[in-house]
């Protein structure tokens, strides 16, 4: 049997109209290795799992499904820990959902390339073009000139959104020994940078390899940000995470961590309209740049096509 080199995880659940796409991705990476895609169809409803059998009976060497008759995620398993990485075989492991897919066929082979040739990296990414499905306009981020490394302070900073998680590849010693501090309820994506800039260095392409779609009903991103207080509880949880974080590596990175739970904060306060506390000194450099972000709301609501233009060239 071949060693397998990258384990891909893809998560499924009701992707029917993009899922082809994504795995037409996944079949078709010019690779000079093995991989092997491990997907997991969350009981779909609707036509996922007969698609994803399709392609297993395809190209068996590379779809690995696992089909539930049951939920998972509604009763809180952690899908990828309890079925997918126990079953991955490779050196490194890359991610990608069944409601995104990859654009760039050399993916994979670029970025093993990069760490197989780069031992002190400890994943590298890409970037991506993001649809913003409920504005029908794109973007790509994140929006760098030249492929550069990514400090930890500055993945800290930025939060989950500085990469995509379809572009992201680590090294798989690396992701199984994710240290505890790490868990939080609901999200994932930003722990594993920040994990990966603190085991090495992290590089980022400028190559635009992926295609996120962002807003898609019943995505995380509407079920939470869109919710007021799904999103106050993602805040506190990312807050009590963090500060975890920073105990647990003995304040080494507590400026940046700072940085962000103060950034939460204030998202907290938006969402409760608390003016007063908004003001707070701590808060400046967020309330300045609330302020832009409203006007930059009411420019859309009364002159979209301006706003659609601002947004183009802000990305």
């Amino acid at each position: 049997m071949s060693e397998i080199k990258v384990s891909v995880i893809c998560l499924v659940y009701n992707h029917e109209p993009y899922l082809r796409k994504c795995l037409d991705g996944f079949v078709n990476q010019k690779c000079d290795f093995e991989y092997e895609v491990l997907i997991h169809d969350d009981a779909s409803t609707d036509n996922s799992a007969s698609i994803i059998r399709e392609y297993e009976e395809k190209y068996p060497n590379i779809i690995k499904p696992i089909y539930q008759t049951e939920n998972q995620y509604s009763k809180g398993v952690k899908i990828s820990s309890t079925y997918l990485f126990p079953k991955a075989r490779g050196e490194y492991i890359a991610w990608c959902e069944g409601d995104d897919c990859w654009t760039g066929m050399d993916k994979l082979q670029k970025q093993v390339d990069f760490l197989d040739e780069n031992r002190e990296f400890s994943a590298c990414a890409h970037c991506t073009t993001i649809n913003y499905v409920g504005e029908k306009t794109t973007g790509i981020f994140p929006r760098i000139k030249k492929s550069r490394e990514f400090s930890a302070e500055e993945i800290i900073k930025r939060g989950g959104g500085v990469f995509s998680t379809n572009s992201f590849m680590m090294r798989k010693e690396l992701r199984m020994a994710m240290p505890s501090c790490f868990l939080a309820k609901g999200f994932g994506d930003y722990q594993l940078y920040m994990y990966a800039a603190f085991c090495g260095k992290v590089w980022c392409f400028n190559d635009n390899l992926s295609f996120y779609n962002y807003g898609l009903p019943n995505s995380w991103s509407n079920r939470v940000l869109e919710n007021a207080e799904k999103r106050e509880q993602h805040c506190k949880e990312e807050i009590r995470m963090l500060n975890t974080v920073d105990e647990f590596y003995d304040y080494k990175y507590h400026e940046a961590i700072d940085f962000r739970v103060k950034q939460n904060e204030f998202i907290i306060l938006t969402l409760h309209n608390d003016k007063k506390a908004m003001k707070q000194k701590k808060y400046r450099h967020f309330y300045n740049h609330n302020i832009i972000h409203n006007i930059y709301e009411w420019i859309k609501a009364r002159f979209p096509s301006l706003a659609r233009l601002i947004r183009k060239i802000m990305r």
